[in-house]
Parts: C-alpha cells; sequence; structure tokens
C-alpha cells in the first residue's frame, strides 16, 4: 500500500472547511494546522490512487498547493495494468 504526504497550503480561513472534507475520507490522516496549512498522510491501494489522491488535493477550492514530501511505494507491486512484462 503506498504511503504518501503531503503539506497542504492555504489561507487560515479555509482550513476547516478543507480539514473537515478531508477527515471523512478513507486512508487519510490529518496532522496539526499551522497558519499556512496542515499535513496530510494517506495510504492509497495503488500508485495511480496516490496520483490520483494529490491531483484531486490541488485542485479543490482554497487550496493554494498539495505539496508531495513523502511517497513510499516499495512494498507494492506496479498497479495491474502496468504491471505486464514482455515474455523474453
Amino acid at each position: 500500500m503506498p504511503v504518501s504526504a503531503y503539506v497542504v497550503r492555504c489561507a487560515p480561513e479555509d482550513q476547516s472547511r478543507l480539514r473537515a472534507e478531508l477527515a471523512g475520507q478513507p486512508g487519510i490522516e490529518l496532522g496539526e494546522s499551522a497558519s499556512t496549512g496542515f499535513p496530510v498522510a494517506a495510504d492509497t491501494p495503488t500508485n495511480r490512487a496516490a496520483a490520483e489522491l494529490g491531483e484531486r488535493l490541488q485542485h479543490l477550492p482554497g487550496v493554494k498547493a498539495a505539496v508531495l514530501v513523502y511517497h513510499n511505494f516499495e512494498d507494492v507491486a506496479d498497479d495491474p495494468a502496468e504491471a505486464t512484462v514482455p515474455a523474453p
């Protein structure tokens, strides 16, 4: 399962709404808020799902930037569509 961590940069007045929107999503944990944003950790089933989550975070209204600061996928096989290996 890929594990990713983001720093979501946003204005203080947008934090409550963004945190409420993200809090109910499976696999997402929110860190403590700061004046410029808050950290988000996420477990996703595939690398593709991790990339899609990053895109969704970036496009949430009020998000100035969703910066990927960590991504671990070493214990995950490639997504099934990407895992085909040509026969020798």
